[in-house]
Parts: C-alpha cells; sequence; structure tokens
C-alpha cells in the first residue's frame, strides 16, 4: 500500500490537533502497511495512549469496521500482564482508530540490533519467551483467540524488562480487511512468520501462533527469519526449514543450545500436528517454566540472566626453597609490619575494582538495550545519551562507535529538515532549544551543529534586517502603527541586529517630529483641539 490509502491518517494530522473528541495529538510513533501509530494525550481520562489509525480504504467501509469493532470487543476483554491493553474502538465517520495503552520501550525486532552480531542469545531471551508464551497461553486458553501475526517487531520491552504483546487479533483482522476493500489477494498476517495453514486461508488455529513463535525466535537468535528470500510463499509451503544451528553456522556464530534447536524445528514443521501442542509445552521445554491452569502464568518465575560473577580469593602459600639460604642459626632480617587498616583499606579498594571491572559488560549491555529502546521511542537525546555511555564503557567496539557516530548524523539531518520546513524566527528559536545537545555530540558533529547553527542564526538576521526595512518604509509613509507592529515582531531577535534600536529610535523621531508638524497646522488654522490631539499620538523617545 501506498501513502495515499492512508488518506489524512498521514497526511491531514499535526502535532497539537484534537481528534474523535477526546485525543490530542503529541506525535507521531510509526506508521506500517497496516497502520499509522500516534502518542496522544486522552484528555477524557488524563494519560497518554497509543492511537493506531487504520487506512482510509478500511474506515470508508462499513463492513469492514464492523469486523474490526468484533475483533476489538474480544481484544478488550484480554486482561494479562504481558498483552498491550486495548481500549477502545473510535471513528468520526471519516477515519477510525483503536486506541490502546502506550509502552514506552523498544520492540525485540529494534534491540537485536544492538545485541553481539546482531542476534540474542537463547540465555538472554528465556525470560522473554516465558512471557511470551505466558500471554500466548492464557489468550488461547481461557479467551480462545489466536494473535494471527506473531513477529519481533509486536513484542515490545517495557521500560521494567517485561514483554508485551502488541496488536492481540488487530493486525491479522486488519489485513484482512484491508484485502477485501481493496481487491487485492491478501491474507492475514506476514508471510515470513506464517503456518503454511494461515497462508492457505484455513481456520485459524493455535498451531498457526506456533509456527509464528518458532519463526520470529528463530530471527531472533540466527539474524533472518527461516524464509527471507525469493519466493516465501512456495519455500513456507513446500520446503523444509532450515535448523537454528545450521544457520547460526553458516553466519559464523557459535551453536545455540540443542533443546532450542529441535523445539524451533518442531515449532516450524510443515504438519500442525507435529508441532508442540500449546505455548505451554514451548515455555516448559525451553525454559522449564509451567503455567498454572487457565492463567497463563507462570507458576513459577522465571530465572533472569545470570549476573556476572566475580570470585575474590586468597591463595595458599606456597613454600619455594633458595638456593643459598642462610643456616638457621644465622640472624634474621626484623620483620615488616603493615598496619592492619591498610591491609583493609588495600583489600575493600581491590574488591570495589574488581566489582567495577566485572560490572562493566553489563552495564554496556545495559547502555545499549537503554539506546535501542529510545530510538524506538523517537527521544534523540535519550538514544545519543545511552550510545555515548555504551561507547564510553568499551572504546574497542568499533563497530558501536560507527553506530553512535551514524546515531549523531541521522539526528543531524532530521534537525535539518524540520528546521527547513520551519519559518526563520521559529527555526532560531528551536535551535536555541537543541543547544545542550551539544554535549552528546561528538567533535565532528558538533562543528556540523555549529555551521547549521550559523545558518539559521544568519536567516534569522536577514529576516530581522527585512523587518526593520519595512518598519523604516511604513514611517516614511507615516503608517507608525504598521512601523511599530514589525518592529515588535522583530523585538525577540533584536540581539542579531545591532541597528534594531536605532531603527525604532528613528521611527520614534519620525513620528514625534510628523505630530509636531500636525500640532503646528492645526494651531495656525485655530483648530487647537486637532493639535492637542496630534500631539497626544506622540509615542515620546525612550
Amino acid at each position: 500500500m501506498n501513502d495515499l490509502d492512508f488518506g489524512d491518517t498521514i497526511k491531514g494530522y499535526l502535532p497539537g490537533q484534537r481528534v474523535f473528541t477526546r485525543y490530542t495529538l503529541k506525535r507521531l510513533l510509526g506508521r506500517g502497511g497496516m497502520g499509522v501509530v500516534w502518542l496522544v494525550s486522552d484528555d477524557e481520562l488524563g494519560r497518554d495512549a497509543a492511537l493506531k489509525f487504520l487506512p482510509e480504504v478500511v474506515a470508508a467501509d462499513r463492513a469492514a469496521i464492523e469486523d474490526m469493532k468484533r475483533e476489538v470487543r474480544r481484544a478488550i476483554d484480554l486482561a494479562h500482564p504481558h498483552i498491550v491493553k486495548i481500549n477502545d474502538f473510535v471513528t468520526d465517520g471519516r477515519t477510525a482508530a483503536v486506541s490502546m495503552e502506550f509502552i514506552a520501550g523498544g520492540t525485540l525486532s529494534s534491540l537485536r540490533v544492538d545485541q553481539p552480531n546482531q542476534v540474542f542469545s537463547a540465555e538472554r531471551l528465556a525470560p522473554w519467551v516465558t512471557q511470551l508464551c505466558s500471554a500466548l497461553d492464557y489468550a488461547h486458553t481461557n479467551a480462545e483467540i489466536v494473535h494471527r501475526d506473531i513477529k519481533p517487531v509486536n513484542l515490545m520491552v517495557d521500560g521494567r524488562g517485561h514483554l508485551r504483546v502488541l496488536d492481540f487479533g488487530i493486525s491479522a483482522s486488519l489485513s484482512e480487511s484491508v484485502s477485501r476493500v481493496s481487491k487485492e489477494a491478501g491474507m492475514s498476517g506476514t508471510p515470513l512468520y506464517m503456518s503454511p495453514q494461515q497462508m492457505m486461508g484455513e481456520t485459524p488455529a493455535v498451531s498457526d501462533d506456533i509456527y509464528s513463535v518458532g519463526a520470529a525466535l528463530f530471527e531472533l537468535l540466527a539474524g533472518k527469519p527461516p524464509f527471507f528470500t525469493g519466493n516465501i510463499l512456495l519455500q513456507v509451503q513446500n520446503k523444509p526449514a532450515p535448523r537454528l544451528n545450521e544457520r547460526r553456522a553458516a553466519a559464523g556464530l557459535p551453536p545455540g543450545p540443542r533443546e532450542w534447536d529441535e523445539v524451533l524445528a518442531a515449532c516450524l514443521a510443515k504438519n500442525p500436528g507435529d508441532r508442540p501442542t500449546g505455548a505451554a509445552e514451548v515455555a516448559r521445554r525451553l525454559t522449564g517454566a509451567t503455567f498454572s491452569p487457565r492463567e497463563g502464568k507462570p507458576a513459577k518465575p522465571a530465572a533472569p540472566p545470570p549476573p556476572i560473577a566475580v570470585s575474590i580469593s586468597t591463595p595458599a602459600p606456597i613454600a619455594v626453597p633458595l638456593a643459598n639460604a642462610a643456616p638457621e642459626s644465622a640472624p634474621s632480617r626484623p620483620p615488616v609490619h603493615v598496619p592492619i587498616g591498610v591491609w583493609i583499606g588495600l583489600g575493600l579498594a581491590s574488591v570495589a575494582l574488581l566489582l567495577w571491572l566485572g560490572d562493566v559488560p553489563s552495564r554496556y549491555l545495559a547502555a545499549r538495550q537503554t539506546a535501542a529502546a529510545e530510538a524506538a521511542a523517537g527521544d534523540w537525546a535519550g538514544t545519543l545519551t545511552a550510545r555515548r555511555e555504551a561507547t564510553r564503557l568499551r572504546p574497542s567496539d568499533l563497530r558501536y562507535r560507527d553506530a553512535y557516530r551514524d546515531a549523531q548524523a541521522r539526528w543531524l539531518r532530521e534537525i535539518e529538515l524540520e528546521l527547513a520546513d520551519l519559518a526563520l524566527g521559529v527555526a532560531f528559536d528551536r535551535f536555541q532549544a537543541l543547544e545542550p545537545m551539544v554535549a552528546l555530540l561528538d567533535s565532528v558533529h558538533l562543528e556540523r551543529f555549529r555551521d547549521l547553527g550559523g545558518n539559521v542564526a544568519k536567516g534569522a538576521r536577514e529576516m530581522v534586517q527585512g523587518g526593520l526595512a519595512a518598519a523604516r518604509a511604513t514611517a516614511q509613509g507615516h503608517d507608525y502603527a504598521t512601523a511599530y507592529g514589525h518592529l515588535e515582531q522583530m523585538r525577540p531577535y533584536a540581539a542579531l541586529a545591532k541597528e534594531f534600536f536605532a531603527t525604532e529610535r528613528e521611527v520614534q523621531i519620525a513620528e514625534l517630529t510628523h505630530a509636531v508638524a500636525q500640532a503646528r497646522d492645526a494651531a495656525g488654522r485655530d483648530d487647537f483641539k486637532a493639535a492637542y490631539a496630534a500631539l497626544e499620538r506622540i509615542k515620546a523617545p525612550s
């Protein structure tokens, strides 16, 4: 689909605009083939929400709207800590949107890029796999809802590090509606992660989600989904999926756990009967977690990734015979006594140093994860801060240092494009507000930032000079109200043009001179009322 299919959902809305009588748009969060998502303020509830606008081709179709309402009603009833909550379905007859809980974080798709070799380890994924399977088991068992579009971009990690499943039942239904109303051949879900049965349009089943879980985990562990080039549909239908460890070996990666290789192969089986019977079985085989009956909650918490252990031990003394040892009767050198406080201080300092060094890898990884989450949220300040910290902790990682530089360059490009669309005065104010960002830039990008500021200031100076010229011209025509209006518009930028105050005084003197001349002329005609009125209009120079 192209942008035109979205109509106003892309081109008609701006930050600050109020929609559906209760939401105020704040910023665009993202867009894809099936919707545009805005961060909004829910003015009735006094909290932020995510508003997913449907393509205009769907919003204009009554049958599609009814289908979406039915799916949203089912999704609203889902109440699970690892499922993003659906709040409402709203429409005004022209556009339609789904309101859902806003999650500040990053998707597993974006977080994967910041991992070593751009793939997760099984150990790192294990807690999130447990949480994903917990959510799916709850939906399959309690609500009898199949997601039908499990993929890394629909799996988000929130600020507490917990996995949340997005678009439960919404994406697939929306895809079907778009295919029907646009008269294009289509299917629910995303082909890269779809089972052969889902691809053939068979009745949705739990086994479809199990296949998608296998395909999504395969990508997170190997860097690419099982089938990603050529005729995807034909391969999913007929070609056996590659084994996880074969793909990792081809990419130069060490093998993953054998059980994960076997379970993912089972999830990707062509025959649904050969796949695990449900999400609970997947979790049990991969992480050892079990779920309480009909709750979809882990009976025991998933173990977090093991911390980095620092072992400090005192070696046993070793006796080393000396070749020219003095006889026992020879006088010995008096022992040197070191105060106990010195030993304690040295010991504590050593422990602190070892703990700090041992903590560097985890802090480095945390910084990279934070950078990915901030980037997904569109927070450039947070992204650059976290990337700079990761680069400081591991300066030897040249590839990530390049990523940090690339992030700076992309931010500068965005700022350049943003400023180009603003009026000169607004652009100058916007650039002034960006000044704190200089602390996050290296010398090369700082120089570019300063150059950009110089260009913005130059444009603002030209604007001020144009305003002053307009003030002088209107004053010469004795239109002093308009002249003062030009001056007031330029006053916030007076520091950019040293002639501002001289021009203001010039206008004041011109008005005074003209008023005195008018008063004299009126007095000469014995029209003293007009003479006094002319003097009253004088704006005396300050």
